[in-house]
């Protein structure tokens, strides 16, 4: 740890993770205060479960006999998540709000925060390891390979990291209810929270549509370069995606259509046919903002990588060609690479670095 301080604040965020967190750091005599991050207000939703969540978060809080308070974020996370994510949806991306949450509110200015006024680090209920050597902080896979979250904190630096506890690391999702089960704690059986996080349970595309206007545009088959249907707007789509898709099917036997790429300049949707086309598959990516944790000189280094959450590492090789941009050229073809979306690397279970994928490289 870079602090003195035996103190920790545990960002609790009303779910089973993180209240089992903050026991396990009690349990081994940690002065402890739990902190509930708002992150978002409340607009007459009733899908919305924030309110609920504080609630659980409290009621962990009062159940394991630690301190308790509210902090609001709301502003941050606006300005630094809500606004970027709606800004890459319109330019035809598909971001990746959770990522940056970690990287700009929740390890940049809510640990600024505790560090600043109570002299704390920071612990959360995420899946990941840290091992703390003479090099500093490497960020590791966690025990539970289905829970792994290394890639939502894949753009933390060295020094976010060494201000940081995980303790379920080290343990599968299983032994974590078990433990919450045992010490009867309120949340113990409540799920995992799905989706978006400042949408909930609400319908993406309603809720979406708040925010950003919907402009319709052609569907066009990439093999005839035809237009075969009208979408309702770009931003209602990703790459890889079948559903939602209205394309009229010549017969029962007609392969599904899925969508292959965007192009905001003229509102274009790109689809193919069939769910093992070409087009969905590339062998090479191309990515930006290059961000390391630990100084590697990437270029032709042979790695781990993966484009998406829970995605199995996929052997690669980095190959850099210009001061934060690379290509990524992969040992078998990637279904569905996302502009928008993060790339991380590892060597083999630590994560070194990552950076926004840009697209398929031709």
């Amino acid at each position: 740890m870079s602090m003195n301080s035996n103190k920790i604040v545990v960002g609790l965020s009303g779910g089973v993770d993180s209240a089992t967190t903050a026991y396990l750091l009690k349990k081994q005599g940690h002065d402890l205060l739990g902190i509930y991050m708002r992150n978002w207000h409340q607009q007459g939703s009733q899908l919305c479960p924030i309110e609920d969540d504080l609630k659980d978060a409290k009621a962990c809080a009062d159940h394991l006999g630690i301190p308790f308070e509210v902090v609001d974020f709301s502003k941050n996370y606006m300005q630094q998540v809500f606004e970027q994510f709606l800004f890459d949806l319109s330019h035809g991306l598909t971001p990746n709000p959770d990522v940056l949450c970690n990287q700009y509110v929740k390890f940049d200015a809510f640990l600024k925060h505790i560090t600043q006024t109570y002299n704390a680090t920071l612990a959360t209920g995420h899946y990941a390891r840290l091992i703390h050597d003479q090099n500093g902080t490497h960020l590791m896979t966690a025990k539970d390979p289905d829970k792994d979250q290394t890639y939502f904190l894949c753009r933390l630096s060295k020094n976010q990291l060494a201000q940081s506890h995980f303790p379920l690391g080290n343990l599968l999702k299983s032994e974590v209810r078990q433990i919450a089960d045992h010490i009867q704690l309120p949340v113990s059986h409540k799920k995992d929270s799905t989706g978006i996080c400042f949408i909930g349970e609400r319908n993406f595309n309603q809720f979406i549509t708040q925010y950003l206007l919907d402009t319709p545009g052609p569907v066009v088959d990439i093999d005839t370069n035809q237009q075969i249907a009208t979408h309702h707007g770009l931003i209602h789509y990703t790459i890889g995606q079948r559903k939602g898709l209205t394309i009229p099917a010549k017969n029962e036997h007609t392969k599904p259509w899925f969508v292959i790429k965007k192009n905001p300049s003229n509102q274009t949707l790109y689809v193919c046919q069939g769910d093992n086309h070409p087009a969905l598959y590339q062998m090479t990516l191309k990515a930006k903002d290059l961000r390391l944790i630990h100084q590697h000189d990437v270029n032709k280094l042979k790695i781990k990588a993966r484009i998406r959450h829970r995605q199995p590492l996929q052997n690669a090789t980095i190959h850099s060609i210009g001061p934060q941009s690379v290509t990524v050229k992969f040992d078998t073809a990637q279904r569905a690479i996302t502009p928008g979306q993060y790339i991380a690397f590892y060597l083999e279970n630590e994560l070194i670095g990552s950076a926004i994928i840009e697209g398929p490289h031709e």
